[in-house]
């Protein structure tokens, strides 16, 4: 298939739907931790659970920018707002604003949900990947990759993991969200790439 100016948003298996427990921690710094629907809490966490659906979401573009220009607007936390039409605003909570540690929060909104997303940068590959944890109502992990083609294009592919807890109608919202979340983000790729294109424009004399 061509990827140029395309996305590979080919529909996802039922099979990517699965029931997960998140066992949720009694700390001060409550996180989530992953088991299967028949583990036994580990020693410290609340013996209830809070069942979730999970769904996967990936697009892929290609990019008509060289990838060290695609970079430095995907580097660009604080820009990631103009061209993500369901984020609305982003806060840090750290000083560092780049690289792996670095956390905000993220006003998103979809339709009628809305919900104030903690994020945490859990990988950061100079010149070539991000990652992020985000936790909030809707919980995940997402990944966004760089790959050069040529010395002039290069291909973003975003890689997301959603748990949609039951108290939102867990699988029936998960089957709802995975196509609609699909198509916004693949018109995110498609104003990355203009954002990318102006940033190029910009270094030309």
């Amino acid at each position: 298939m061509d990827l140029a100016g395309s996305c590979d948003t080919r529909p996802q298996r039922a099979a990517s739907l699965a029931e997960h427990r998140l066992w949720l921690t009694t700390g001060p710094n409550d996180t989530l931790a992953e088991h299967g629907p028949n583990d036994t809490p580990p020693e410290g966490l609340f013996p209830r659970a809070v069942v979730t659906s999970m769904t996967s979401i990936n697009v892929v573009r290609s990019l008509s920018v060289p990838l060290s220009v695609a970079w430095e607007e995907l580097a660009a936390i604080d820009h990631h707002v103009e061209w993500m039409a369901d984020a609305v605003r982003i806060d840090f909570v750290t000083d560092q604003h780049q690289g792996a540690g670095t956390r905000f929060t993220c006003l998103t909104k979809v339709g009628p949900l809305k919900t104030n997303d903690l994020m945490e940068i859990t990988r950061w590959d100079e010149g070539r990947a991000i990652g992020v944890h985000h936790k909030g109502l809707i919980t995940g992990e997402g990944l966004l990759e760089l790959r050069e083609a040529t010395n002039t294009t290069c291909l973003l592919s975003w890689n997301e993991t959603l748990h949609f807890p039951k108290a939102i109608g867990g699988a029936l919202t998960a089957n709802l969200a995975q196509p609609i979340l699909t198509k916004i983000w693949r018109g995110n790729l498609q104003r990355f790439e203009q954002s990318a294109i102006r940033r190029l424009e910009s270094k030309k004399p």
